[in-house]
């Protein structure tokens, strides 16, 4: 039978916009961030049947200290087709307030052993969230919250004189808890938690002087290829 003129109009835009659609999530990039050693074989599998490429490797303990796993799962990341490859750092504040470990040394401390391990990547993520370490927890008085601004201040300050290509891992929640109007990290990229399992950033609000995000980890791998990790995506 004839189509009218109106059924061909909508059944072309159905037509592009589903083609959009489908340009769209070919685009989209799959990830995981993982905060212990992880083999070749499990990054093959996410890469090969799963389309995965991008990891972000712990690369400093949340205790203050490097994390010597991360140079080997990065070499099984790049071994396996992970095409990008960062680490984040999850900085202790309590121990660089007393001066045990200065917010410079947390930064340098990182970059020196990975560079003698000869691990390669692109970016480090400072990770703000509530730390579970004796003595590195954040200032939890909002009165005393520029002092956490300060301290992060200092590792991006760090992370520039290293010539680092950086950025933030933090949701609202917990910059509302330890940041508050804190904006000292604005100009870096956004990596932010919102467990809802849904690939979008439609439910992102702004803080921290952001305007938009990067990278979102919506969820966990769920034992896929034998992980559980945390999960991420970022619309490419």
């Amino acid at each position: 039978f004839l189509l009218t003129l109106a059924a061909r109009t909508m059944f072309g835009v159905v037509a592009v916009a589903l083609a959009a659609w489908c340009v769209a999530a070919a685009r989209a990039a799959e990830g995981l961030d993982v905060a212990s050693y992880t083999e070749t074989s499990a990054f093959a599998c996410l890469a090969a049947n799963h389309s995965y490429r991008f990891v972000i490797v712990r690369a400093y303990h949340s205790y203050g200290g490097v994390d010597t796993n991360a140079p080997p799962t990065l070499a099984n990341a790049k071994a396996a087709g992970i095409p990008h490859r960062d680490v984040y750092n999850f900085p202790c504040y309590g121990k660089a307030k007393t001066g045990e470990i200065p917010a410079k040394q947390q930064v340098d401390d990182m970059v020196t052993f990975l560079a003698a391990n000869n691990a390669e990547y692109t970016r480090v993520w400072f990770d703000v969230e509530s730390n579970p370490s004796t003595g590195c927890q954040w200032e939890t008085d909002p009165q005393n919250f520029t002092l956490n601004c300060e301290f992060l201040a200092q590792l991006v300050k760090e992370g520039g004189a290293l010539n680092l290509a950086m950025g933030v891992y933090a949701s609202k929640k917990t910059w509302d808890l330890f940041m508050g109007n804190c904006t000292a990290a604005s100009a870096l990229p956004l990596w932010y938690a919102g467990w809802d399992y849904v690939e979008s950033f439609d439910k992102w609000v702004p803080y921290g002087g952001w305007t938009t995000p990067t990278i979102k980890q919506y969820g966990n791998t769920n034992g896929l290829c034998g992980l559980s990790q945390d999960a991420d995506w970022y619309p490419d």
